[in-house]
């Protein structure tokens, strides 16, 4: 009776210890997604902070918004995430209207460059929805990736010139598809 006492005991104390907090983590998927409308007249000027390194033009633009890992996917493990990794990050500049001539610009994650494209044409590039895609180098990405983690969102700002002292408006969609590992609720 006893060695079957036992054995009842060693085999739940390997059940029990051999079950890691890591197997109960929660694998979730999603994607983030922020809009940028740049609406460039001939009085724009440029956001305190951010010097246009593409040109000194007569014609700059800037815009800022916040990309939050608070979504529907997150929302109720936001506070219990222990990791956050960026699979792809894409942009894509669309919606020129009736705006003519070339931009120039700087994509910026936190007041980090991320990405740049020169004279971009907006009419023809428009209609072929030409998508950038950001890679880490000099750990770019892993830097977003940090601020997502530690602080549940980061600022993207979108700085550069256009060619014209025309109005110019625009918007560029930012795309990240993460995958983040949270504890269990």
């Amino acid at each position: 009776m006893k060695n079957l006492f036992f054995f009842v005991i060693f085999i739940s104390a390997i059940f029990f210890t051999s079950c890691s907090e890591d197997e109960l983590d929660v694998e979730l998927q999603t994607t983030l997604s922020q809009d940028l409308d740049v609406i460039a007249t001939s009085g724009s000027d440029r956001m305190d902070g951010h010097k246009s390194a593409i040109t000194d033009s007569e014609y700059p633009f800037s815009k800022s918004a916040i990309l939050s890992l608070d979504n529907e996917d997150t929302h109720q493990y936001l506070n219990k995430i222990k990791n956050v990794k960026i699979k792809r990050l894409t942009y894509r500049i669309e919606d020129y209207g009736t705006s003519h001539g070339t931009l120039s610009a700087i994509l910026y994650a936190d007041e980090r460059e991320i990405h740049r494209v020169e004279d971009l044409l907006a009419q023809d590039d428009a209609g072929e929805a030409i998508v950038f895609e950001v890679v880490d180098v000099d750990g770019k990405i892993s830097q977003m990736e940090s601020a997502l983690l530690n602080n549940k969102n980061l600022t993207l700002t979108i700085t550069g010139n256009r060619s014209c002292s025309c109005s110019m408006t625009f918007k560029v969609r930012v795309t990240a598809d993460i995958e983040a590992i949270a504890n269990p609720l």
